[in-house]
């Protein structure tokens, strides 16, 4: 198992933990997205998870990087996931956690009407630390 703590210190992360599979997004309403996932395998290390969103900073591009599925292109998400696992490359991320290991659907409020939005989730560890961030996926307006 390989873990570090993010620069600035802050929680560590286990790389072991794969991320949640299969991230869906969708929109409820028009404040209101649907994030669902499916777990990344045995739930035994999972406490909760993480969800990280952010309103996609320009939303033209995001009509045209994501396909039929929401999924961001290979180049955006190569970009995003330049960065260490866990480690937030710009600081403009917001966080929601949730408890459980059997968690695979939550809804995030007050989201900013029309925006695009980026959303990745990760797993919280019974440790304490988290696992691999998934790819970036995107809402609908």
């Amino acid at each position: 198992m390989c873990s570090f703590s993010p620069p600035g210190g802050g929680t560590s992360v286990t790389a072991a933990v794969r991320a949640p599979r299969g991230v869906r997004v969708r929109r409820l309403s028009r404040t209101v997205l649907e994030v669902a996932w499916s777990p990344p395998g045995r739930t035994r290390r999972i406490s909760g998870y993480r969800i990280l969103y952010r309103p996609r900073p320009d939303a033209a591009a995001a009509a045209g990087a994501a396909d039929a599925t929401g999924v961001a292109d290979a180049a955006a998400n190569a970009a995003a996931n330049a960065a260490a696992p866990g480690e937030d490359v710009d600081h403009t991320w917001k966080v929601a956690e949730f408890q459980g290991p059997y968690t695979t659907a939550v809804e995030i409020r007050r989201m900013k009407p029309g925006a695009v939005y980026e959303v990745r989730v990760q797993v919280k560890t019974r440790g304490g630390g988290y696992g691999q961030l998934s790819d970036i996926v995107l809402s609908d307006s």
